[in-house]
């Protein structure tokens, strides 16, 4: 029965004597079939990008070089300011050199006064070469600010120490702790006040 609708003949035949029936395309065959990754394009190409990046690089390079220009300016400004005082500056340094030799050798006079044949102010070098004074040297309060540097860094290694010795003892009153506590503040405040009244008389 099934035969006879399929092949809408009646009864059973032959499988030679049926038609051939075999799948196809369908007429104008079949739609092209995708096979390859399909990727949009999104955003601007390769050339456009390298084209944005050597510009933005050109404007760059170009804004460092006028920065660059303005720099050399104000630098020669600079110097050239400097260039103008430098014989006031030099005036000024001379005039406080020419007092602090005059204190050198007043000191150095007083100090040697008990030295037989000592020149004052004689040159101690047997160089024979003329140097030019080492101005740095002849100015006394520069001395006494590192003094005072000198002292109070001995009193913080001595506080360190004592530190050291208090923190080994066992817990409890101890006389480190007191020396700790008051000696050493107050020789640094008396020491600091000492110090600060020898500036004000140098300066």
């Amino acid at each position: 029965m099934t035969e006879a609708l399929v092949r809408k003949k009646p009864g059973m035949a032959s499988v030679k004597d049926m038609p051939i029936l075999q799948d196809g395309p369908p007429p104008g065959g079949f739609a092209p079939v995708r096979y390859a990754r399909r990727i949009p394009t999104k955003g601007p190409s390769a050339v456009a990008i390298f084209l944005a990046a050597f510009g933005t690089f050109a404007w760059g390079m170009y804004q460092v070089g006028k920065g660059n220009k303005i720099r050399r300016e104000l630098k020669e400004e600079k110097y050239a300011a400097r260039r103008a005082i430098l014989p006031m500056l030099q005036a000024e340094e001379d005039e406080r050199f020419v007092g602090e030799w005059k204190k050198y050798l007043e000191e150095e006079a007083r100090i040697m006064k008990d030295v037989p044949g000592w020149k004052v102010g004689e040159n101690v070098y047997n160089s024979g070469k003329w140097m030019p004074p080492a101005t740095g040297e002849l100015r006394p309060e520069v001395w006494r600010d590192l003094g005072f540097l000198l002292t109070f860094a001995s009193l913080v290694e001595i506080q360190s120490r004592y530190a050291s010795v208090r923190d080994a003892e066992p817990p409890g009153f101890s006389y480190w702790h007191l020396v700790d506590v008051a000696l050493i503040p107050l020789i640094v405040l008396v020491l600091k006040s000492y110090w600060e009244v020898q500036l004000v008389e140098a300066y």
